[in-house]
């Protein structure tokens, strides 16, 4: 299982991939005694250390066990973590850098109904709004927030002496989930009989309560 930054740096990973093709996206520099490849490159690196808030250590899902009634598996939020993050482009020619840190400022800012698929979701958004993949560990949503870029140009005398670098800086912000099988918790039935001049015309309504969640559902009286 990753870690949840490495999460969070493998669902960027893949955006850029799914939408700027042709592109190799590494999580790690080219190595510094080797020329550039001939293509411009993007790394995604972690860029220091997670910073970690607790925050209310509420359940948001519940999953049952086949077999086990009075079981269940739950998920609870556990720490609310921020991780810096640097996008670096890596190409031989200017003009090439300059136009793949184009493509990804625009893609750093792409609104849910793209990066979620949402049809009412709105176009562009202040940094994106990725899903994290559970298969390597982690549930929930990774939101990237991102600088202006810091474009520089190489020099020397080795085998980087022609070659143009753009940084853009930024974090992801992410919850840390932690999970664990528990014995079911209750859902309370209440029901509350109302009269003439309240929200109904009278009669019972039946409401089921969630203490785990702490929704509330209408039901049938």
């Amino acid at each position: 299982m990753a870690s949840i930054q490495q999460a969070a740096l493998t669902a960027l990973q893949r955006w850029f991939q799914l939408r700027i093709r042709g592109v190799e996206v590494n999580d790690r520099w080219p190595e510094p005694d080797q020329p550039l490849d001939p293509k411009p490159s993007i790394s995604i690196v972690l860029a220091g250390k997670r910073i970690d808030d607790k925050i209310g250590q509420d359940t948001w899902k519940m999953v049952p066990i086949a077999g086990s009634p009075s079981m269940a598996l739950y998920y609870w939020n556990g720490r609310a973590c921020r991780q810096p993050l640097q996008i670096d482009v890596w190409a031989r020619r200017q003009s090439d850098r300059d136009k793949l840190v184009q493509r990804d400022e625009e893609e750093l800012n792409r609104g849910t109904r793209f990066t979620l698929n949402d049809p009412h979701g709105d176009p562009i958004r202040d940094g994106v709004l990725l899903k994290l993949d559970p298969a390597e560990g982690h549930e929930g949503f990774a939101d990237f927030t991102f600088e202006g870029s810091d474009l520089t140009d190489t020099s020397g005398h080795d085998a980087r002496e022609r070659d143009y670098r753009g940084m853009i800086a930024g974090h992801v912000d992410v919850n840390l989930s932690l999970k664990a099988e528990s014995p079911r918790m209750l859902t309370v039935r209440l029901r509350a009989a109302l009269g003439e001049g309240q929200l109904g015309s009278g009669g019972t309504d039946s409401h089921d309560i969630n203490l785990a969640t702490g929704q509330v559902t209408a039901t049938a009286p």
